[in-house]
């Protein structure tokens, strides 16, 4: 998942890729594992959802455990375990249904930045030399998704072969020099419409236009605008049927009262890593689309905002601009 950063005037960083590591980086926490143990038979795979692999097999129950962390995939929350066997120390993830969890558990992190491994790696199954080490290197070139550091080793997703692996894998980011935090949005602007809004779910005329033609009554605060082929497209936010949304219109349509912020116009290409719903807005308060948008769907991301990603993709031989949750 790239991470794109917000700067003045909204234009993204191109070479924002891991911004989301930053503070966990510069300002890494104490952390506090969760005492537990198993109810039944522990399989074990090496993320936490079903494409990833699953060579550690299943484990007794009698399994001695440590709680890392939790996350949620499509519904399913999945457990980061530490755990020993045949004298070896290993992380790896089980269903939650599974674990008997005696206190507060971790939230991991959903969300990935992207990167490209500079130089063939060695993998473990922790953070660390003394947890198992992986019976293959990670080699130079492969496309890494990463999602925490814990002890100078970074999380990461990769396909190896035709399989998904989640592993630790040091000094991964090594090389690289990460882009200055991103700055808080611009407040957005105080507008309103000279005639009916005709709307886009993007900045142009291949967009889908779904929401239809607004009255020129409709309250709107205009977000941002693009230019796209010499044509200004306004983003605006708005209520419909008691649910909020944000589309394009033509900036002929606004009468705008201030400042208007620039956005975003190139998209940094990224493949989509699990089937997610999408919104209309950077929340889950704001209307969300049909469709979910499936893995493995090319996404190009133009900004990010709340924890949500705004990417265009093809759906249905349309084009869609909207909110991705996580990517």
């Amino acid at each position: 998942m790239r991470h794109v950063s917000r700067i003045r005037g909204r234009k993204a960083w191109s070479v924002g890729i891991v911004a989301l590591l930053i503070i966990t980086l510069a300002f890494p926490l104490a952390r506090a594992y969760t005492p537990a143990s198993l109810n039944q038979r522990m399989a074990t795979r090496s993320g936490p959802g079903t494409m990833y692999t699953e060579e550690l097999g299943t484990l007794p129950q009698s399994t001695a455990i440590t709680l890392i962390e939790m996350v949620t995939t499509n519904g399913t929350p999945w457990g980061m375990v530490e755990f020993y066997k045949n004298n070896m120390k290993y992380r790896a993830y089980t269903g939650m249904k599974r674990i008997n969890a005696y206190g507060p558990v971790n939230r991991g992190s959903t969300y990935a930045a992207v990167h490209v491994l500079n130089l063939t790696s060695n993998a473990y199954y922790g953070p660390g030399y003394d947890y198992a080490r992986r019976n293959n290197a990670v080699f130079a070139g492969t496309q890494l998704f990463v999602y925490d550091t814990e002890n100078g080793f970074y999380l990461c997703d990769y396909q190896e072969g035709d399989k998904w692996v989640r592993a630790w894998i040091p000094d991964a980011l090594s090389g690289y020099l990460p882009p200055p935090p991103p700055a808080p949005p611009p407040a957005s602007s105080a507008a309103s419409l000279n005639q009916r809004m005709a709307t886009r779910s993007g900045p142009g005329t291949k967009y889908t236009e779904e929401l239809g033609t607004l009255p020129q009554s409709t309250a709107i605060k205009l977000i941002e605008y693009v230019t796209t082929n010499g044509t200004p497209w306004g983003m605006v936010e708005f209520t419909k049927n008691k649910q909020l949304y944000r589309a394009y219109t033509g900036m002929k349509r606004i009468n705008a009262y201030g400042p208007v912020a620039y956005g975003n116009e190139h998209g940094t290409p990224h493949v989509l890593l699990l089937t997610t719903d999408v919104y209309y807005g950077p929340g889950y308060h704001y209307a969300k689309r049909k469709e979910a948008v499936s893995a493995g769907t090319q996404l190009y991301v133009y900004d990010v905002e709340n924890g949500f990603y705004l990417c265009d993709y093809q759906q249905g031989g349309k084009w869609i601009r909207a909110y991705f949750p996580g990517i």
